[in-house]
């Protein structure tokens, strides 16, 4: 059928109140302006952005599978979003110094997203970060596969750290990419 397209730019609210905006399609002219509640596209915007090795790099792209299948859209680290992932690389003081520039730049682009901090710096320096009003989540290297939950967890009780003791592992973890 040859109906005329419409569209209708409509504000959605997150849990934080962030707006964003989404285009919905009406097959035709004189359906409602503000559709019923149910019908609102509620999608969170999510960012990565990867500092380090090789090792990084997989586990940044494997934690970006796990928000998209947890319902996430991705955008480009300079946009706006909901959720700010750094993996973070602490191999020299230029690199704990890039970590924490990145981890600012975050917040400073959406002061009401969430910011997490994942990876090596995490690790090394979890106690500082608990204090970096710019981190709210910590994820350390053995609990990247656990995002998801993480992410539930601090959507319900604010529970900031996730780090274990790595001096003692004798396994790894079992990120995967598919």
């Amino acid at each position: 059928t040859s109906y005329g397209l419409s569209y209708l730019y409509i504000c959605e609210k997150s849990r934080e109140r962030v707006l964003n905006f989404r285009k919905l399609r009406y097959p035709r002219e004189g359906m409602p302006i503000f559709p019923k509640e149910e019908n609102y596209i509620m999608t969170k915007k999510a960012a990565l952005h990867n500092l380090g090795c090789k090792v990084n790099a997989y586990e940044t792209e494997a934690m970006q599978q796990l928000l998209e299948q947890a319902g996430y859209e991705i955008v480009p680290f300079g946009e706006k979003a909901d959720l700010y992932i750094v993996n973070t690389c602490s191999v020299t003081n230029i690199a704990d110094r890039k970590s924490r520039q990145m981890l600012h730049r975050a917040k400073k682009m959406n002061p009401d997203a969430v910011v997490a901090a994942a990876g090596c710096y995490v690790q090394s320096a979890g106690q500082e970060l608990l204090q970096d009003g710019a981190v709210d989540i910590l994820i350390g290297n053995n609990e990247k596969e656990n995002l998801p939950e993480i992410l539930r967890a601090w959507e319900e009780e604010h529970a900031a750290a996730h780090i274990r003791d790595l001096t003692h592992e004798k396994e790894y973890e079992r990120l995967s990419l598919s």
